[in-house]
């Protein structure tokens, strides 16, 4: 295997140097969608920028939200209120049609604008980065083609491998899991270079992930060590997109994963699973009780594997009525068949050791959506979550308002049940948030 890195390392190396240095080498804009942002408002086709003369394009926009909590239990006696204030704001330099460099930034600025001590303003499930000021570099790459036929971005990136919207088993290259209760997707990317070469039906991707080799930077063989690989490949089969993934990277289990996207007897399908032969993601296994309580950290050595599906259908006369129902199983998930189970359970969420939604191991989810509720500029969804294992709920309703010439906005109620300090019920059962947030894109 190592082998394997260190030849297509220097077959990269090699293709850069030639890129930078030919004089006869059309280098071309890749169109693909698989940065944070939908790139399409900016990226011209190959066909169109080769029928254009070389010009510069800057173009800067973002996101920018400010939303407030709400949070209430059961007896409605006490109450918390959050506003937070976050976005993100990205930077595009296109010289058009030979290369790219973009960049993005998030921030976010949260406080706890009325607190009670009853309730802890860390709570986990409010979505909220952190009660202070916030600033992360999410991305910064560079990126270039080989006479139209192999694509590069060079820089520290977000890796959207995978098809599933709720739970991405296939997404084990970058530091975080995605949040689908985040309206916007504030995750850091990672160092490397990434290669695309599409074939008509098919593509081929390869990802070298640099981020461990910082340490090992002594000697070039101590770099090639280090370095991580990731490999996938998707192909089009009538309505269906098949593909397989995969991560090889030292002193790790490689991981392998495997997922489609299509549509069946008026479905849309999703199906996203993954494997390794030991686990890849931190877990509570131990307690050191000196100095201090301590959970101990580490990783299963039994094989790992996880699966979900998403089954998504659209009815109604103008076809605005979307049922979505999706299931989850993860063998890495905590079990609770004994007390010690139990402790090791909570000192991950209480720690935020592990991954919002990734704790147990069976989940499901519904929602029902209709657009055009009751005007043209109205949505309305109902949605619940349930984690099976520890058979804590989250129900919310949510009315969204777009009206012509005025900021969008929405509002949503949800209701957290079952026992006390499970996954969705860490800061105690039967409790209520209610939320309000508007949003402006630009």
């Amino acid at each position: 295997m190592k082998t394997k890195v260190m030849h297509l390392f220097l077959i990269c190396l090699f293709l850069c140097f030639v890129i930078f240095n030919g004089q006869n080498i059309l280098l071309a804009q890749e169109s693909d969608e698989d940065s944070i942002f939908d790139e399409s408002q900016f990226d011209q086709t190959i066909d169109e920028s080769s029928k254009n003369a070389a010009k510069m394009q800057i173009l800067l926009g973002g996101t920018l939200q400010f939303s407030s909590y709400w949070m209430v239990p059961e007896q409605f006696d006490q109450y918390t209120n959050f506003l937070a204030f976050n976005g993100i704001v990205f930077l595009s330099l296109l010289y058009e049609p030979y290369a790219k460099f973009f960049v993005s930034e998030s921030f976010s600025h949260s406080m706890v604008a009325f607190s009670d001590p009853a309730i802890p303003a860390s709570s986990p499930f409010l979505s909220l980065t952190e009660l202070n000021n916030s600033f992360n570099l999410l991305e910064i790459f560079f990126d270039f083609s080989f006479k139209n036929a192999v694509f590069f971005r060079i820089g520290k990136q977000v890796i959207h491998w995978g098809a599933a919207n709720i739970w991405t088993p296939v997404d084990f290259i970058n530091f975080a899991k995605y949040n689908p209760f985040s309206d916007i997707d504030s995750r850091e990317g990672k160092p490397g270079i990434r290669i695309h070469i599409p074939i008509k039906q098919f593509n081929f991707f390869a990802f070298f992930d640099f981020n461990n080799t910082f340490p090992n930077t002594d000697t070039i063989s101590n770099y090639l060590d280090a370095t991580s690989l990731a490999l996938r490949a998707d192909y089009t089969i009538g309505d269906f997109e098949l593909a397989l993934s995969s991560y090889f990277s030292k002193g790790q289990a490689s991981i392998f994963g495997f997922d489609l996207s299509g549509y069946l007897l008026g479905f849309d399908i999703v199906a996203e699973a993954s494997f390794s032969l030991e686990g890849y993601t931190p877990k509570v296994t131990d307690i050191v009780f000196v100095p201090a309580v301590t959970p101990v950290v580490s990783y299963t050595e039994d094989p790992v594997f996880s699966t979900t599906i998403e089954l998504t259908k659209t009815f109604g006369e103008n076809k605005d009525y979307s049922l979505m129902v999706a299931f989850f199983y993860n063998s890495d998930g905590y079990q609770l068949s004994t007390s010690e189970d139990e402790t090791y359970y909570q000192l991950a969420l209480s720690s935020g050791i592990g991954s919002q939604l990734y704790y147990g191991q069976y989940y499901i989810f519904t929602r029902l959506s209709k657009d055009n509720f009751i005007t043209n500029f109205m949505s309305i969804s109902l949605m619940f979550i349930m984690n099976i294992t520890d058979e804590s709920y989250r129900l919310t309703l949510t009315h969204s308002l777009s009206i012509p010439s005025v900021l969008p906005f929405s509002y949503s109620i949800s209701f957290f049940g079952g026992e006390e300090y499970r996954e969705f019920t860490l800061t105690g059962r039967n409790s209520w948030i209610f939320t309000l947030s508007t949003s402006i894109s630009f």
